[in-house]
């Protein structure tokens, strides 16, 4: 008789079962083959049809964390999941921030000398121009100082989701099928 009980779980660092245990993949499992470990884990771990069947547990891309309840988790039972591998947060999801921005000219003064009835414009940078009429002949100068300007915090990434796992070191867990009967305390 080997020294694990029915229904216990343990990591491997190999790439298989050992014997009287087997993968917590959420397979199905002959009922009548190991009626020892159904009387303790029924169907708790997923479909059974009490006569034939009944499924192991699926740690598959979980991590495992004992029952209870914990402050601003809530409480967590015996034998369901929770959780999800990826997350797409919303817009409520998203703190309102800003962005700063600063140019870094001293200023700048452009002068023209138009003709009547010119429309001159005042080039700065980026695509747009600073536009000044004027209807008699003579010199218009124009100057800007720094410029300081401030972005609203628009929403980004919103619909885009994200990873939601921790690192991890990913291991075989199994169950054991066959050992000692576990006597409760």
């Amino acid at each position: 008789m080997s020294d694990q009980f029915i229904g216990e779980i343990r990591a491997f660092a190999f790439s298989f079962p050992p014997v009287d245990w087997a993968y917590c993949n959420g397979q199905q499992v002959a009922l009548s083959q190991y009626q020892a470990l159904y009387s303790i884990i029924g169907g708790m771990y997923g479909p059974t049809d009490n006569r034939t069947y009944f499924t192991l547990p699926d740690l598959v891309g979980r991590a495992v964390m004992h029952p209870g309840t914990f402050p601003n988790w809530g409480t967590y039972q015996l034998a369901h999941t929770s959780g999800t591998t990826s997350v797409t947060l919303t817009a409520a999801q998203t703190p309102v921030h800003t962005h700063g921005a600063q140019s870094n000219n001293t200023g700048a003064t452009y002068t023209n000398t138009p003709s009547p009835t010119v429309y001159p414009s005042v080039p700065r940078s980026g695509n747009t121009a600073y536009d000044a009429w004027t209807t008699e002949p003579g010199t218009a100068s124009v100057t800007f100082a720094n410029v300081l300007a401030y972005a609203g915090g628009g929403s980004s990434g919103i619909a885009m989701p994200h990873s939601n796992i921790s690192p991890c070191l990913a291991l075989g867990f199994c169950i054991a099928l066959n050992g000692n009967y576990p006597v409760a305390n």
